[in-house]
């Protein structure tokens, strides 16, 4: 999501075919989340709190758009991607102190037909739980989500589907049985076995 971009985005998107699109944010407040310079006089919850302002703002804007046309982006990937770089840079994460931001992004969700993933690239690095973790999956089966993506975000083949298996377990026991699986921007609910 870059909000400077977003009409050669859209553009580009309505002449290509895709199985799935993924809406993921990298940036907040025009910094990338990533350099550690981004978050030079800025605290833990600070960056955090305006890294989830910017998904909010991108997942707004899916809302916006599927008023008007069809469903621009399928999947939200990775909602709280900046803990990875709070635990890195700070030792530390907390999505959760934001509550009511990751409630307002879940509705938001729901309200553009835009699926959450469960990413577990976390589960091969410095953090002990997927993007988002098990308190986000609870909160978003209690606002009404009846299905979740999963994704290894794998860079390496030998990473492919790494750690799958624990975050449908981790759905199933939010309550949530279904997978969104995507075929040429069809989207179906695959039962969690």
């Amino acid at each position: 999501y870059q909000p400077d971009h977003m009409d050669f985005i859209l553009d580009f998107l309505s002449k290509h075919r895709f199985d799935m699109v993924m809406l993921s944010v990298h940036y907040f407040t025009g910094r990338p989340v990533h350099k550690r310079a981004s978050w030079d006089g800025l605290s833990t919850a600070e960056g955090t709190r305006k890294y989830l302002e910017t998904v909010l703002d991108g997942v707004r804007m899916c809302e916006r758009v599927k008023g008007s046309c069809d469903r621009v982006f399928d999947v939200l990937g990775h909602l709280d991607f900046v803990k990875r770089y709070t635990q890195r840079f700070f030792g530390e994460f907390d999505v959760m102190t934001h509550k009511d931001l990751v409630d307002e992004i879940l509705q938001a969700c729901l309200a553009a037909d835009l699926i959450p993933e469960i990413n577990t690239s976390t589960l091969r690095q410095n953090l002990n739980e997927t993007m988002p973790g098990p308190a986000v999956v609870k909160c978003y089966a209690e606002l009404g989500g009846k299905s979740m993506s999963i994704g290894s975000d794998s860079h390496k083949s030998d990473h492919v589907g790494s750690n799958l298996d624990h975050a449908a377990k981790m759905l199933q026991d939010a309550g949530i049985n279904h997978l969104a699986v995507f075929r040429d921007r069809t989207r179906e609910n695959a039962s969690i076995d």
